[in-house]
């Protein structure tokens, strides 16, 4: 589908165009599966240990670790049937695809209306954002959050209002922070006479169903509570600020590039409030607005720890204001009386300007992130073989549940490869006479358990870490 805008066409609006995009998207998420494929966050190897119970036909304790997500656990359930090693590869793939398809959408979106240079800056923006790059990184979910978000705006403004519906509604099996974004559209469809009463009736019952089942009927269904998701949210507030320091959190979601660009953006929304390139831009700024409001009432109201991650979309659709900022100056440029300067010369130097800026600002910033996601995989993989070389959790199992260094990322991962819940790995040894510890000597690691007063004999030891049985001489096996 071609798209005649303020901006002239864009190549991505053609349909073939953007599925050599995605198909790149896909090949390059691949790639880098070869490099790292860990998923190292604790969230991440969390509900793919549940997805795994599940399909070992267990029930999930949800009195451990993160607030359930439907749509985590769902999609790993599938190749979790053949093994969690799969279902962790395929889900941290999705998130690095979703990552890119981020891109690829912002630039199909802002190149709409707001021509390449709009196009580039918006698409490449996203990458200046750390918190960004690391959910990417470790397989956290924002990234399939804002595809799906950003894919059901596309199928939106080209008409496809079922795939912008099934879209919609499956972001809102992330983050139910997209529920009022979602519900105010089909107002909107309604009241502007696109459906009838009862169609958005219809389509609000739907999705508020699918919604309630998958977030609500499910964990109630394995015997969580129905409080499960805010409990566990309200028990990390600690982690993150509160009130007026979530200000300082959410700018670090905003990169040195989108600074002097947001403003002009918003600027040109104004200015050109009665185009449709301008009313996009004001409805982005109106959601960037409404999720940061969201994100600080539930911090007020104690549910939702104030998290810069948490803020990751407000940043994101904060990229597409950056890139208007970016197209209005193009073409500003472009009516300079240089004989050179023409609109095309003047858009491809403000998309050179943006790709030498994320160069020069992101790359050491991201392969930080990269490195230090490496050594956690390598550390890790040091702990793993420490416990398999002492016997494994089959024939220690009388100890269970271990206490390990670096809790709740250490015991996540060791549950995940283990196929054990996460309840059997601990930051403190629950016994006083008996107990199996996994300790590193790497300050870098993190928290240490707290160590038993009975003897201690090491039963294995590679790298830094080692594997300690602290009790009598029956051992583990009584």
């Amino acid at each position: 589908m071609s798209a005649a805008t303020d901006g002239g066409a864009v190549p991505l609006t053609e349909r073939g165009s953007l599925r050599i995009a995605l198909a790149v998207s896909a090949l390059l998420a691949a790639v880098s599966m070869l490099l790292l494929s860990e998923p190292t966050g604790n969230d991440p190897n969390s509900w793919i240990v549940w997805a795994t119970q599940l399909a070992l036909g267990h029930g999930v304790d949800f009195s451990v670790g993160p607030s359930w997500k439907p749509l985590p656990v769902l999609a790993s359930l599938p190749p979790a049937l053949v093994s969690s090693s799969l279902a962790a590869f395929a889900w941290v793939w999705l998130i690095r695809f979703a990552a890119l398809t981020t891109s690829v959408l912002l630039y199909r979106l802002v190149g709409r209306y707001w021509g390449v240079a709009g196009g580039v800056t918006a698409a490449l923006t996203p990458f200046l954002i750390q918190p960004w790059v690391k959910s990417a990184v470790i397989g956290m979910s924002e990234p399939v959050l804002l595809a799906l978000m950003l894919g059901a705006a596309c199928a939106a403004i080209e008409g496809k209002d079922r795939l912008a519906v099934v879209l919609a509604s499956g972001a809102g099996l992330v983050r139910p922070e997209v529920w009022p974004l979602v519900l105010i559209w089909f107002g909107w469809k309604w009241r502007s006479g696109s459906i009838t009463g009862s169609r958005a009736a219809g389509l609000t019952a739907g999705v508020v169903g699918i919604w309630g089942v998958s977030w609500f009927g499910i964990p109630l269904a394995l015997g969580a509570a129905l409080d499960q998701g805010t409990s566990r949210a309200a028990a990390a507030l600690d982690l993150g600020a509160s009130g007026t320091g979530l200000l300082g959190i959410w700018l670090k979601d905003i990169p040195s590039l989108a600074w002097p660009l947001i403003p002009i953006g918003v600027i040109a929304a104004v200015v050109c409030r009665r185009q449709p390139k301008g009313k996009f831009t004001l409805v982005c700024c109106a959601a960037v607005l409404g999720w940061l409001f969201e994100t600080w009432a539930l911090n007020a109201a104690g549910i939702l720890p104030g998290i810069a991650r948490y803020a990751l979309p407000a940043g994101i659709i904060g990229c597409a204001v950056a890139g208007s900022g970016a197209g209005w100056v193009a073409e500003w440029l472009s009516r300079v009386k240089l004989t050179w300067l023409t609109p095309a010369s003047a858009a491809t130097l403000v998309a050179v300007a943006a790709v030498v800026v994320t160069i020069g600002g992101g790359v050491e910033m991201n392969r930080t992130t990269w490195n230090e996601a490496i050594i956690y995989r390598d550390s890790a993989a040091e702990e793993w073989a420490a416990l398999r070389k002492a016997g494994g959790v089959g024939g220690l199992a009388g100890c269970l549940p271990f206490a390990t260094s670096g809790y709740p990322s250490h015991a996540r991962m060791l549950a995940r490869n283990s196929d054990q819940p996460l309840q059997a790995f601990t930051a403190d040894p629950q016994s006083p006479d008996r107990a199996i510890v996994l300790q590193s000597s790497n300050p870098g690691v993190g928290s240490q358990p707290r160590l038993p007063r009975t003897k201690a004999i090491a039963l294995s030891k590679i790298g830094s870490w080692t594997v300690i049985y602290y009790g009598p001489k029956s051992g583990c096996s009584g």
